[in-house]
């Protein structure tokens, strides 16, 4: 998968996760999870993407729930996003929650409605 916000671009990545079934509650668009490493690629310049008092703007709080409980992520919209699946570039429209630090992974987790839209 690739992000672009601004003149940056990231690949990374990606597998489909099942069991995020996230959707942005004002646009409706699905909700990628992507690691805060990949987060400061994007937005080098921001010291803390993950506190909540000095998000980079453009971000903004979303509310989930998962099998751990109820958490607050950072949540913005890439200007550009393209999924690779069997070699094929598409793009998608979809918003990037930014995952905490204890998520270790680096793979981008993609809601499975990013690829049936």
């Amino acid at each position: 998968m690739e992000l672009q916000v601004g003149e940056r671009n990231i690949m990374l990545p990606a597998m489909v996760d099942t069991g995020n079934l996230m959707r942005d509650p004002i646009t409706s668009l699905p909700v990628l999870v992507i690691p805060l490493k990949a987060a400061h690629a994007l937005y080098p310049d921001a010291v803390m993407i993950d506190a909540l008092q000095v998000m980079p703007r453009g971000f903004r709080l979303l509310h989930v729930r998962t099998a751990a409980g109820h958490n607050l992520l950072p949540l913005f919209r890439p200007d550009r996003c393209w999924l690779y699946v069997d070699g094929i570039r598409r793009e998608v429209r979809l918003l990037a929650a930014v995952a905490g630090k204890e998520y270790k992974g680096t793979q981008a987790l993609v809601p499975l409605a990013a690829i049936r839209e």
